[in-house]
């Protein structure tokens, strides 16, 4: 009817498209920045909190679920099955930068520069202000006439 095609998904199906976009997303971190020093299994649990943070919470819990057995075990939990690994338990990403004085060098660097073009912005603003005054508004052509 009207050139318009209708499919029906079924939850098994639904699943198995996340598990491989969850699987997909952590091959695509390999070697990134935040991952680093993680393995495959600590990138799945990774992998797996960004896509579960987008979806409905039964949903996350179901691929939750069928993702067990390929994350990373930490213990059990509060019902006494094993606790998945999440992205908030893994260790910390060392910060690459701050280790020498040149971050804090480049901010002031910045800082500076936005400074310069707040008072350029505002300069051309006072400009523009004085070069309007004694000048009609052009909203005043289009107000009521007396």
């Amino acid at each position: 009817s009207g050139g318009v095609a209708f499919f029906r998904l079924c939850d098994k199906r639904t699943l198995a498209y996340l598990v491989c976009k969850v699987r997909s997303g952590a091959e695509r971190l390999q070697g990134h920045a935040c991952v680093q020093g993680l393995d495959a299994a600590e990138r799945r649990a990774y992998a797996l909190d960004l896509l579960t943070d987008l979806l409905a919470p039964t949903w996350a819990a179901r691929l939750r679920s069928v993702m067990q057995a390929e994350l990373p075990y930490t213990g059990t939990n509060s019902n006494g099955g094993p606790a998945v690994t999440h992205a908030a338990d893994l260790p910390p990403v060392p910060n690459q930068r701050n280790s020498t004085g040149e971050d804090a060098a480049e901010r002031r660097k910045m800082q500076e520069k936005l400074k310069r073009a707040a008072a350029s912005a505002q300069a051309k603003a006072d400009k523009a202000r004085k070069l309007a005054q004694g000048t009609k508004s052009i909203t005043s052509f289009f107000g009521a006439k007396a």
